[in-house]
């Protein structure tokens, strides 16, 4: 079980205790008890999609770093070749023309092969930034979930506090926490 479920069955059994099991229960008491199930399953569905969106930022940063490597490799294969090209100009500068001949054909090879890499790192780039995107846009969102968690469980905190200390301030504040996390939750679901 999760900690928000333990959490939620911890604050339910305080509420049974406190007030005596089920029907001596007051209306504010049964209304508290309602809003502290809410905040419960929302602060369940919030853990949830925090624990998700971390995932998602360390998979996608991990497989931009794989593809960062992999551009760093052709990078590296392309100026080998830039290198190779001026090496055989420099070997064979005075050649007779069957030598020249094979320099051609051989730089001409050397010119497919770069221009086969350039097309692979222009792919390789585009890949880098939209999973660095995403570990950005995953990154933002378990922030704003880790917010709205932490207001989700303050309010459960202060609502079920407010049953045992008759405290009407307790539970307004309580609620207040509980629909300020419960909409940055949603803003992190939903709008991010």
């Amino acid at each position: 079980m999760s900690e928000a479920g333990k959490m939620a069955q911890e604050h339910i059994g305080a509420l049974h205790e406190s007030a005596g099991h089920g029907p001596h229960l007051s209306r504010r008491s049964k209304a508290t008890a309602i809003a502290i199930a809410v905040m419960a399953a929302a602060l369940a569905i919030g853990d949830l999609n925090a624990h998700h969106a971390m995932k998602t930022v360390i998979s996608s940063e991990n497989q931009a770093g794989t593809a960062e490597t992999k551009l760093d490799a052709l990078d590296n294969h392309r100026t080998t070749l830039s290198n190779d090209k001026v090496l055989l100009d420099a070997v064979t500068a005075g050649q007779p023309p069957a030598a020249a001949a094979a320099t051609r054909r051989t730089e001409a090879k050397e010119r497919t092969q770069a221009a086969q890499l350039a097309a692979e790192e222009k792919a390789l780039s585009g890949e880098v930034k939209a999973l660095q995107a995403e570990a950005t846009n995953a990154d933002n969102e378990y922030e704003n979930l880790e917010i709205g968690v932490g207001a989700l469980q303050i309010g459960i905190v202060l609502a079920s506090v407010s049953i045992v200390a008759g405290a009407l301030w307790l539970l307004l504040g309580g609620l207040a926490a509980g629909l300020f996390g419960i909409a940055i939750v949603v803003y992190a679901l939903y709008l991010l």
